[in-house]
């Protein structure tokens, strides 16, 4: 995202402060907050499937051999979140930022740039999207002051860029915990599973069948979290 270059404006903060309170503004924000509560509702029905209903079944095992349903399930799991979760969930996070992005360049004044971003969310859309989460909430009132009324007191361009700077700090330390806490729950759950594997004696099958399949999907799930967080 690139700043339009003005030299010395006056009161941009205080257009960014009325702006940002606008309903059309407002309404994005609503769509692009039902993205992406909708795509992290998505994620942890995903990660429950892919830790915590393995783990389950695991235990089940050390009392009764399930070995080779836990092998198959861990398989089809792994093939839906390939071939329809994930890209379901982009998709709607895709969309959402977009939305911030159409935000970002209407209360800053900045240039919507089609190469990087590409097509514009239409109002319809937004619409759409900014009604289902009214659907959970009364109003859009919790969205207002999306960046802080103190921005108001600065004249100048230098508005734009802190919006811009809080951006990408709360972005980036909410991706970083984010990836940590999905490395911890593998960690964790590759314990649990090692243990209980080693409970029933490792053998080359049991290998596979108690330990590689199971946790398939546990670690595509990790790596392609890591990989969106380290190259969006």
């Amino acid at each position: 995202m690139v700043v339009n270059s003005q030299s010395m404006d006056k009161s941009i903060g205080q257009e960014i402060v009325q702006k940002q309170n606008t309903d059309n503004m407002l309404r994005c924000l609503a769509a692009q907050r039902f993205l992406y509560s909708s795509a992290k509702t998505l994620f942890f029905g995903q990660l429950i499937f892919s830790t915590i209903v393995v783990i389950i079944l695991s235990v089940i095992n050390l009392y009764k051999d399930i070995s080779w349903i836990i092998a198959a399930y861990g398989s089809i799991i792994a093939i839906i979140d390939v071939a329809f979760l994930s890209s379901l969930i982009k998709r709607r996070k895709e969309r959402a930022a977009k939305i911030q992005e159409l935000f970002d360049t209407f209360v800053l004044n900045i240039e919507w740039n089609d190469i990087l971003v590409g097509d514009k969310p239409t109002n319809e859309e937004i619409h759409r999207y900014s009604e289902k989460y009214k659907e959970k909430h009364v109003d859009f009132n919790d969205l207002k002051n999306w960046y802080s009324p103190k921005i108001s007191d600065i004249e100048s361009s230098a508005a734009k860029i802190i919006c811009q700077r809080s951006n990408c700090t709360y972005d980036y330390a909410i991706r970083d915990s984010f990836s940590n806490a999905i490395l911890l729950i593998l960690v964790i759950t590759s314990l649990i599973i090692i243990s209980i594997g080693l409970i029933k004696g490792f053998t080359l099958q049991n290998f596979f069948l108690l330990f590689v399949f199971p946790l398939l999907p546990a670690i595509l799930l990790f790596f392609k979290t890591v990989s969106e967080c380290l190259f969006r």
